[in-house]
C-alpha cells in the first residue's frame, strides 16, 4: 500500500500526543487520560513509512530541534545581553567528544552515565534494560509541574504539582558571561539534561 501523506499526518498526529501525555507521570491538568500511550505500538507504521518517505516524516522534527538554541537563548531569565560565550563550532566529533579537552579549551563539563555517547555513537538502552551499575552513574534531579508555590494553598494539594525525580543519564555545563541591566559582569551556566534512557 503506497504511503500517503494523509498516512504521516496521522502518524505524527498520534506520536505528538505522547509529547503531552508522558507517562508514567501523569499530567497535572489532565487526569482523565484513557490508555497510556505505548511508542512501540507504533513501531510497525513508522518503519513502514520510515523506508519510504523518511524526510516527510522527520524533516519538521528536526526542523524545530535547531530550533532549540533559539528557545534557550530567548528563555534565559538573566536576560540577553550575553558577553563571551564558547565557540561551540566543532570542526569534527574528536573535537566535541574529548571530554578533558572539552573542560580545558572551552570550560564546558559534561558528566553521567552517557558522558562519551552522542549522536554518532548512540547508546541503545532504555530505563528497564540499565542495571543498578548504570542507574548509579546518573543523577537525580527533582523536578516539579506546575510550579508557583506563591499560589499554593495548603488547603488543596493540586495547586501545585508532585515533585518527580527524573534521571539525568547526561549533563553538559555550558559556562557564559553575562552582563545586568545594572552593567555587572557575572558567569552564568546553562544545564542541559538528558533524561532517560528513555520511556517506551
Amino acid at each position: 500500500m503506497p504511503i500517503s501523506q494523509a498516512m504521516i499526518d496521522q502518524l505524527k498526529a498520534d506520536l505528538t500526543k505522547k509529547l503531552i501525555d508522558q507517562r508514567p507521570y501523569i499530567p497535572f491538568d489532565f487526569p482523565d487520560l484513557g490508555p497510556v500511550i505505548r511508542l512501540s505500538d507504533y513501531q510497525p507504521r513508522l518503519e513502514e513509512i520510515l523506508a519510504e518517505k523518511k524526510e516527510e516524516m522527520v524533516g519538521e522534527a528536526t526542523t524545530n530541534y535547531y530550533k532549540l538554541s533559539a528557545f534557550i537563548q530567548a528563555m534565559n531569565p538573566y536576560g540577553g545581553e550575553v558577553i563571551i560565550f564558547p565557540d561551540l563550532g566543532f570542526t569534527s566529533t574528536d573535537d566535541r567528544t574529548e571530554l578533558t579537552e572539552l573542560r580545558g579549551k572551552k570550560g564546558i563539563e559534561v558528566a553521567g552515565w552517557l558522558r562519551k555517547s552522542h549522536a554518532d555513537d548512540p547508546k541503545t538502552s532504555s530505563d528497564l534494560e540499565m542495571t543498578l551499575a548504570d542507574k548509579g552513574q546518573c543523577f537525580y534531579w527533582d523536578f516539579r509541574y506546575p510550579d508557583d508555590p506563591a499560589k499554593e494553598d495548603l488547603n488543596d494539594p493540586r495547586t501545585v504539582g508532585d515533585f518527580k525525580n527524573i534521571q539525568i543519564t547526561k549533563a553538559i555545563r555550558v559556562p557564559f558571561v553575562y552582563q545586568r541591566p545594572d552593567k555587572r559582569l557575572l558567569l552564568g551556566h546553562i544545564v542541559i539534561g538528558y533524561e532517560g534512557a528513555g520511556s517506551m
